[in-house]
């Protein structure tokens, strides 16, 4: 070929006005999804003008969710009808994951507003609360003396289910701890017998449990999770100073967790437990 045309523009240029770069061009080119208009004897690669109307195309795909072979097998084949079909195709799995940024959104706010909490509190001291209703999606029950195994068993299961409904960047998992261990710990770690996260819809009979609305004695620990029992003789005098009977269990959520906190030091976990005036 001789002198070049005014169509032909070199790799760096076609790249910049495609938004992409040029290493982009050689990996389409090497797989055989698109390739120059013309590669002159020193290696210089050109393209026309006419071929950014077939890499728009690439990128539209790419962006709706085909794999670079799919967009290779597809390219040279396509039609209206088949385009037609293939959006329609696209489209539930685009609604889909709109909906599922929606609840990561939703989630990430929650998750400021609980650092915001966290900034507002005092630790260290008992106060007395009322707590709104939660939904809480929970593990099954954990028996006191459970081995470890069961416990991370238990932690997995319900960790699988706050990454499939896109709740793990809000509310932390929490735990709850039974009334006797509350008031008699043993060891030296906290025992939950019931993992939970917040939902806000729960699923009917796919075990969740209500946290009542009420008046609940509240005590934001400063710490490792594994440690809040030390608080527990805390409350245990504040309950007794005024006459409260304590509820069956404690709730322990995190307002700062390890997505917050890289230091277990800094940890705070709102500990809540409902109660009721003894006669």
């Amino acid at each position: 070929m001789g002198k070049l045309d005014d169509n032909y523009i070199r790799s760096g240029e076609f790249a910049k006005i495609s938004g992409v770069n040029k290493q982009t061009l050689f990996f389409y080119d090497k797989i055989h999804l698109f390739s120059p208009a013309f590669v002159d004897t020193q290696g210089y690669r050109y393209y026309t003008f006419a071929q950014l109307d077939v890499f728009s195309t690439i990128m539209a795909l790419k962006t709706i969710g085909m794999s670079l072979e799919e967009i290779r097998k597809y390219i040279d084949t396509r039609t209206a009808r088949t385009t037609q079909e293939l959006f329609k195709s696209c489209i539930g799995k685009t609604r889909d994951k709109i909906t599922e940024l929606e609840i990561l959104s939703r989630e990430m706010e929650k998750k400021i507003e609980l650092i915001e909490k966290a900034g507002s509190i005092r630790c260290g001291e008992v106060y007395i609360e009322h707590q709104e209703k939660q939904y809480l999606q929970c593990s099954p029950y954990i028996a006191g003396d459970a081995a470890d195994m069961e416990r991370y068993v238990c932690i997995g299961g319900l960790s699988e289910y706050r990454l499939r409904h896109q709740l793990h960047c809000g509310h932390a998992m929490g735990g709850m701890v039974e009334k006797a261990f509350l008031e008699h710990p043993k060891g030296n770690q906290t025992k939950y017998c019931r993992y939970f996260t917040v939902i806000d819809n729960p699923e009917k009979d796919k075990g969740n449990m209500e946290k009542s609305a009420g008046n609940y004695l509240v005590l934001y620990y400063k710490g490792p999770y594994d440690k809040t029992f030390l608080a527990y003789p805390q409350i245990l005098e504040y309950a007794a100073s005024h006459k409260m009977i304590l509820g069956d269990y404690a709730y322990e959520e995190s307002l700062i967790d390890e997505i917050s906190e890289c230091r277990s030091e800094n940890y705070i976990t709102q500990i809540t437990v409902p109660f009721t005036f003894s006669g």
